[in-house]
C-alpha cells in the first residue's frame, strides 16, 4: 500500500523524481478473498532487483532474478475489505503473452482459487496503472468475472504530471 518506487537526479539545487515502476490496479468486491497472484504467462520477471540507468533524461528500469509471479495477501486480518482497491508494483515491461489474475476466496465449502487468462499482449509503462477494473465473485455458482470497461485492461496516468514514459 501507498508505496512507489522513485529515483531522482539533481539539477543544481532541484531534484526530478520519476517513477521507476508500473502498476497494476483492482477493486476486490467479493468477501473471503484471502490473496490475489499476477502470473506472467510467458515467465517474465515481475519483481527482483530493479537496475536502474539514469544517464539519459528519463530512467531506464529493469529487472534482474526474481520470478514471474507476485502475490498481495491483505496487511490486516486474514480478507481484503470488500470494495478495496488495491495495486501491484510492477516493472515496466511488456508482457507477450499476457499474464493470469487469480483469487483465493474462502466459500461454505472451503478455500477455491478462481482465474482468468488475460491473453492480450500487454505493456507496463513506467509511471502508469494497468486498470483492471473490479473482480467479482459469487460463492454459491462458484462463477467469478473481471469486469473492465474496455477489450484489454485500460491503462491511466498514476501521476499528470510525471513525463511521458520509457519502456523495455
Amino acid at each position: 500500500h501507498n508505496t512507489s518506487a522513485a529515483v531522482a537526479k539533481s539539477s543544481g539545487r532541484v531534484l526530478n523524481f520519476h517513477r521507476i515502476s508500473s502498476y497494476l490496479s483492482i477493486r476486490i468486491l467479493p468477501e473471503g478473498v484471502r490473496n490475489i497472484t499476477i502470473s506472467s504467462n510467458g515467465g517474465e520477471p515481475l519483481w527482483g532487483e530493479f537496475v536502474v540507468d539514469y544517464s539519459e533524461t528519463q530512467p531506464y528500469v529493469a529487472v534482474t532474478g526474481g520470478n514471474g509471479s507476485v502475490q498481495i495477501k491483505p496487511e490486516e486480518g486474514d480478507y481484503f475489505p470488500k470494495g478495496e482497491k488495491i495495486y501491484f508494483q510492477i516493472p515496466p515491461k511488456t508482457l507477450k503473452s499476457g499474464f493470469t489474475f487469480s483469487a483465493v476466496i474462502q466459500t461454505p465449502e472451503g478455500d477455491v482459487k478462481w482465474e482468468k487468462s488475460i491473453a492480450e499482449h500487454t505493456v507496463f509503462h513506467r509511471g502508469r496503472a494497468l486498470d483492471l477494473g473490479s473482480f467479482h465473485y459469487d460463492s454459491s455458482s462458484g462463477l467469478g468475472r473481471l469486469e473492465y470497461t474496455s477489450e484489454i485492461p485500460v491503462t491511466i496516468d498514476c501521476d499528470q504530471t510525471l513525463d511521458s514514459p520509457v519502456s523495455n
